[in-house]
């Protein structure tokens, strides 16, 4: 999905109410922004003042869980870079190969591919001109290369909110989303809710 079909998902799926700023005490608005083609749900509430010049975004699951979630990935096959993964906010993932480790966070709830998120921590660390021993990156790079070469590899998320998903080889996150959870476990990916 294009960033402008999300544009207009998200404005269909919009509704505004005006309300008062308990700041100021003049009219404000609160939007309230369902996405459902997610899984889980996530909604989005949009509180703003133009008077306080304040506008505060909150992200929530629509059906929120409370147990933890982490799935293991072992990954041994280029047919597992394919694989769509579905990373909640906040959600720790951590990837190890050859016993160096990288370690990221998920700052948005997103839909990308295996080798989506090892082009995306390349570039995250090419783009580092500020944190870190830059020895030291360039050696997770090259590392970070090799699991695109030879994807045999670790992968562990970990989710406090339980929506994270790893698809299958051959079916989509999109696909799967109403399917159980024992669905999305293959011989190589487990799925595994913690107390």
């Amino acid at each position: 999905m294009s960033c402008s079909d999300y544009n207009d998902l998200i404005l269909q799926n919009s509704q505004s109410t005006d309300t008062l700023c308990l700041s100021c005490k003049q009219s404000a608005s609160i939007k309230y922004i369902k996405i459902t083609d997610v899984h889980p749900e996530i909604v989005l509430v949009v509180f703003e003042c133009k008077t306080c010049n304040i506008k505060n975004t909150s992200i929530f699951n629509e059906k929120s869980n409370t147990k933890r979630l982490v799935i293991t990935c072992f990954f041994k096959n280029k047919d597992d870079l394919k694989r769509e993964v579905n990373l909640n906010m906040n959600t720790q993932l951590f990837l190890e190969y050859k016993s160096v480790k990288y370690e990221h966070e998920s700052s948005l709830p997103i839909v990308i591919s295996v080798e989506g998120i090892i082009d995306q921590a390349l570039d995250a660390l090419q783009n580092n001109t500020v944190f870190g021993d830059r020895g030291e990156m360039m050696k997770i790079m090259e590392i970070l290369k090799g699991i695109k070469d030879e994807p045999k590899f670790y992968m562990r998320i970990e989710d406090k909110d339980g929506s994270s998903r790893v698809g299958l080889r051959d079916r989509g996150i999109y696909e799967m989303q109403n399917c159980p959870i024992e669905e999305f476990n293959d011989s190589f990916v487990t799925h595994e809710y913690l107390q």
